[in-house]
């Protein structure tokens, strides 16, 4: 559990929430997140030290802090490994600008993250230039798809995609 508790206190650490009415406070977990999803997918390790699970389906209602733990979660992972490229997809590039606006205005509040990331949101992206690692959205167009090779890939509102989901999601999965 310790790779969870380092992923806990990276985002309490780190992260600056931009939303009313936290906005200015430490991203913190709520009880679900903890228990539910992070604890498990981030403490779960192999004998080797690699994480047991590496796919989560998330499922909840509104306003249940989905957009705002992705986008922390975008931004652990695009620090965490050099030569990462994390992909944040939705139906459509604005879908997707939701997480990717709300990460962009975590490195803004953050004097750590401003110090090492760019975003571009001109391009719809956050650039780590010092790891060669990267943040990109998407759309759920398959041609968007090619070309890429994602250490980590977020898919919002997969339900809503219709018969593009299973193209995109076997294209960017033999691509890992």
């Amino acid at each position: 559990m310790a790779h969870a508790g380092k992923f806990n206190l990276f985002l309490e650490e780190v992260f600056i929430q931009s939303k009313a009415p936290w906005d200015g406070q430490p991203l913190r977990l709520l009880d679900w997140q903890w228990e539910k999803l992070i604890r498990p997918l981030y403490g779960t390790l192999k004998p080797d030290g690699d994480r047991l699970y590496n796919r989560c389906y998330l499922f909840c209602g509104k306003k249940q802090g989905k957009s705002t733990l992705l986008s922390g979660l975008s931004l652990y992972h695009v620090c965490e490994q050099a030569g990462a490229e994390v992909l944040i997809l939705a139906g459509t590039v604005e879908q997707a600008g939701i997480i990717f606006k709300e990460a962009c205005n975590m490195v803004e509040a953050s004097p750590l993250l401003r110090k090492r990331l760019r975003p571009r949101p001109n391009i719809n992206c956050i650039e780590y230039p010092a790891r060669n690692s990267v943040i990109k959205i998407l759309s759920s167009t398959p041609h968007n798809a090619a070309g890429h090779n994602p250490t980590t890939v977020f898919y919002d509102e997969l339900c809503s995609w219709g018969s593009t989901a299973r193209e995109i999601w076997d294209h960017l999965q033999a691509s890992k």
